[in-house]
């Protein structure tokens, strides 16, 4: 086959070239489009928290609950130094938790989801919380008109979500 072809590597997060371009044009290079975020992943809890801090807990029983662990991981975002709670590479989504679904902690939680989300430049996550409860209707809502799913620790033991619907926009 003549050409080449490129594709995103999640692992690695950045784009890679197969094959030879022969000096065509080709769709621009975007190598550097995440090169300040570095993946890493998911093991237990939350980088930069005790392994039993009620956040870490949370993540962990959710990454358990979903089932598939190698689909998750935290990104470090070099410039801002910080460490994003969880990061879905199969959904392409950041994640916040939160223990508490008050109205002032899920506002505080769109904030760093929303500062989180300036580094990726090229292609943007979508954004969720993730709450050991549920949360009012009202913060529901506030979560879904600013584009984040809610997702919340039922009483039994599983999870619900709420995403944000694209024709609400």
């Amino acid at each position: 086959a003549i050409g080449a072809f490129r594709y995103f590597d999640a692992a690695k997060m950045r784009t890679v070239l197969v094959g030879d371009n022969f000096g065509g044009e080709y769709i621009e290079d975007s190598t550097n489009e995440t090169s300040g975020i570095v993946f890493r992943p998911h093991i237990q809890g939350i980088p930069g928290l005790p392994r039993k801090h009620p956040e870490a807990t949370l993540v962990d029983q959710y990454v358990t609950w979903m089932g598939e662990d190698t689909r998750f991981g935290h990104n470090y975002i070099r410039e801002a130094k910080l460490f994003v709670d969880l990061f879905d590479l199969t959904h392409w989504q950041l994640l916040e938790a939160k223990v508490k679904a008050s109205r002032e902690v899920i506002r505080m939680a769109i904030g760093q989801l929303r500062d989180y989300k300036r580094y990726y430049h090229g292609r943007h996550p979508s954004l969720a919380v993730l709450l050991s409860s549920r949360p009012t209707v009202s913060c529901i809502k506030l979560l879904t008109d600013n584009r984040i799913a809610a997702i919340w620790r039922t009483s039994r033991g599983n999870f619900s979500t709420r995403r944000w619907q694209e024709q609400d926009e």
